[in-house]
C-alpha cells in the first residue's frame, strides 16, 4: 500500500514525527485539527456531568508525553504469575507488581509507551493512530449516522459519528440513557490480584471505556504503583487527562495471551504463528483491535453491527490522514480485514506469540497498486523517507538495477520492480507489477431505486465479466458472503451495491431498494 499526503490535509494534520522517544504531539496533531475533529467532544455542562473541556486537546497531548515516560518488561514470575517491572524514564525509578490473572509465558517483553503511533515506521504510525481514533469515537460517540469519508472532518453530515466522537464520559445506562449510570458494576472475574471495593462500580470510563475491577487495578499499578482507582474508579470520569491516560494505556499494554493494539497496527505481532479453527485469526490489520477491545461481545458471534461501525469510522479517520481510497480498501483486501465478524469470526487468543516476532523499524517502501506503461514509462515511488543508515535498492524480475539509490525509480519495461529499504540488521520491501495491459474492468449498473415485488427482486448489474474479474455484493455496506455472479436476490429492503475487481481497477454502483 502507497502512503500519500494529500495537501488538503495538511492543513489537517500535522507530519508526524517519528524521531524514537519523541512525543512533540504539535508533530503529530494541533489543536486546531483536534478541535476540528471532535467538535462535540464533552464540555462543561454535558448530561454525564463533565465541569470542562473533558477531552481537551491540551490533556491529550500532557497525557501522551505523561504516559511516554514510562516502559514496562513483562516476565513470567514464579508459579505461573506474571510479573511486570515498571520504569519512569525521567529519573530512572522502578517497582514491580504482580499480575497472576494474566500469567505471562515465555520470553521477556519489553514495552516502550513512547512509542505510540511513533515506531519509525510513518505508514504504520498513520494507521495506527486511524484505529485508535476509530476506536475511541465507537466508545464514546453521541452521533447517530456513519461518517462521510469522502467529506472532511469540518463538512461531515449532522449527527455523524465522527464528529461526535469523545461525547461520553461514561457507559451509558439502561436503554441507552446516559443520564442514568449503569445497572453492571462489573465486579465479576478473578480476584488473585485485585479485590472489588464495597459499593463501588467499574462500568466503562474513558475513551476506551475501561471496565471491570482488575483492569482499573492493573492501570492504576502502572500509574502510581497502588491500588488506589480501585478505591475510586469514578477519578476517571472527574479527570479528563486520566481517562485519556487509562485509554492509551489499555491501548499499548499487552494483557498475555491476548497482544497490545499498538502491536497490531504496528505489525509486531503475528499470529498465523498459533493455529486457530478461525481462519479470521490469521488476517492482519484493524480487526484484531476490536478483537482485544471487545471481541467477546463484538467477534466471537456473527450478526452484530458494531464492528462495521468500527470498520466505517477507521476508514474516515485513514481518510483524513491521507491515504487514498484504494489504499483504504486495501486494508480490506488479502491478509488484512478491518471487519472482525464478517466471512467468519474471530477467538480468544492463546499464547504470546508476539514474543518472538522480530521488531523491524526499518522505513516499509510502499509502491501501491500494480501500473501500467503510459508512454512507455512507468514512475514508481517507493514512498519513504530514508532515515539516517538507511539505503534503497530496486530489483527488476529479482535482478539488481545498478546505481537507482533513489526513493523514485521509472520503469520502462514489463515486469516485477520491487524496492527494498536496508537499515541496522532489518530490511522492508515491496513489490509492483508493470504490465503493457491497459487496466479496465466493467462497471455495474442500476436504476437509483426499485420496490421488493412479491418479497424479492432480482439486482442485474448488467456486465459480463472479463477474465481476471471477480464481483461481490453488500447490503447496506456489509459484504453478502458467497454472491459472485452479475446478478443478485434481494429480499430485504436496504442499500446494495455490487462492485467489480480486477487488479489496478474497480468500479461500482449501487440501488437502493424500499
Amino acid at each position: 500500500m502507497k502512503t500519500t499526503f494529500l495537501s488538503t490535509l495538511l492543513s489537517l494534520l500535522s507530519v508526524f514525527s517519528v524521531t524514537a522517544g519523541n512525543q512533540n504531539i504539535a508533530n503529530l496533531i494541533s489543536s486546531s485539527d483536534w478541535n476540528t475533529i471532535f467538535p462535540n467532544r464533552a464540555q462543561a455542562g454535558q448530561k454525564q456531568g463533565a465541569t470542562d473541556d473533558f477531552y481537551s486537546y491540551a490533556k491529550f497531548s500532557s497525557a501522551v508525553d505523561k504516559i511516554s515516560e514510562y516502559s514496562v518488561t513483562f516476565s513470567a514470575g514464579p508459579g505461573g504469575q506474571g510479573t511486570s517491572v515498571a520504569v519512569k524514564k525521567t529519573d530512572g525509578t522502578s517497582y514491580t507488581y504482580v499480575i497472576t490473572s494474566s500469567s505471562w509465558a515465555g520470553d521477556d517483553y519489553t514495552v516502550d509507551y513512547s512509542t505510540f503511533c511513533n515506531s519509525g515506521n510513518i505508514h504504520n504510525d498513520k494507521r495506527e493512530l486511524a484505529a485508535f481514533l476509530a476506536n475511541i469515537t465507537k466508545e464514546t460517540t453521541g452521533g447517530w449516522v456513519d461518517p462521510d469519508p469522502s467529506k472532511g472532518a469540518s463538512s461531515q453530515p449532522n449527527g455523524s459519528h465522527g464528529s461526535w466522537g469523545l461525547h461520553f464520559l461514561r457507559q451509558l445506562g439502561a436503554g441507552g440513557d446516559a443520564t442514568k449510570l449503569p445497572t453492571n458494576c462489573y465486579t465479576a472475574g478473578s480476584t488473585i490480584d485485585y479485590q472489588p471495593a464495597a459499593g463501588k462500580c467499574y462500568y466503562g470510563r474513558g475513551p476506551i471505556q475501561l471496565s471491570y475491577f482488575y483492569n482499573y487495578g492493573n492501570f492504576s499499578e502502572f500509574l502510581y504503583n497502588d491500588e488506589s482507582l480501585v478505591a475510586k474508579p469514578e477519578l476517571l470520569e472527574q479527570d479528563g487527562e486520566l481517562a485519556l491516560l487509562s485509554g492509551i494505556w489499555f491501548w499499548m499494554t499487552p494483557q498475555c495471551p491476548k497482544p497490545s493494539c499498538h502491536q497490531v497496527m504496528q505489525e509486531v505481532y503475528d499470529e498465523s504463528a498459533t493455529t486457530y479453527s478461525s481462519a479470521k485469526m490469521s488476517k492482519k490489520g484493524f480487526l484484531h483491535t476490536v478483537n482485544i477491545i471487545n471481541g467477546a461481545v463484538e467477534c466471537r458471534s456473527s450478526g452484530v453491527t458494531q464492528p462495521v461501525l468500527r470498520s466505517k469510522l477507521y476508514k474516515y479517520y485513514m481518510s483524513l490522514v491521507g491515504f487514498t481510497t484504494t489504499e483504504i480498501s486495501n486494508e480490506d483486501m488479502g491478509e488484512y480485514s478491518t471487519l472482525c465478524n464478517q466471512g467468519g469470526t474471530m477467538a480468544n487468543y492463546t499464547s504470546c506469540d508476539f514474543q518472538n516476532v522480530e521488531v523491524n523499524n526499518c522505513s516499509a517502501p510502499a509502491l501501491g497498486i500494480d501500473k501500467e506503461l503510459s508512454a512507455g514509462s512507468a514512475s514508481l515511488d517507493a514512498n519513504v523517507t530514508l532515515k539516517s543508515g538507511e539505503s534503497i535498492a530496486w530489483y527488476k524480475n529479482g535482478a539488481l538495477i545498478g546505481g537507482e539509490t533513489g526513493t523514485t525509480y521509472t520503469a520502462t519495461e514489463v515486469g516485477t520492480y520491487k524496492a527494498v529499504v536496508t537499515g541496522d540488521n532489518c530490511t522492508k520491501d515491496d513489490a509492483i507489477i508493470v504490465s503493457a495491459e491497459v487496466f479496465t474492468c466493467s462497471e455495474p449498473s442500476f436504476p437509483r431505486y426499485t420496490e421488493l415485488v412479491s418479497g424479492s427482486v432480482t439486482l442485474d448489474a448488467n456486465i459480463t465479466l472479463a477474465d481476471g474479474e471477480t464481483i461481490a455484493w453488500y447490503k447496506d455496506d456489509v459484504l453478502i458472503d458467497d454472491a459472485t455472479s452479475t446478478t443478485y436476490i434481494a429480499t430485504e429492503a436496504g442499500t446494495y451495491k455490487a462492485v467489480t475487481t480486477r487488479p489496478g481497477c474497480n468500479k461500482e454502483d449501487e440501488i437502493i431498494i424500499y
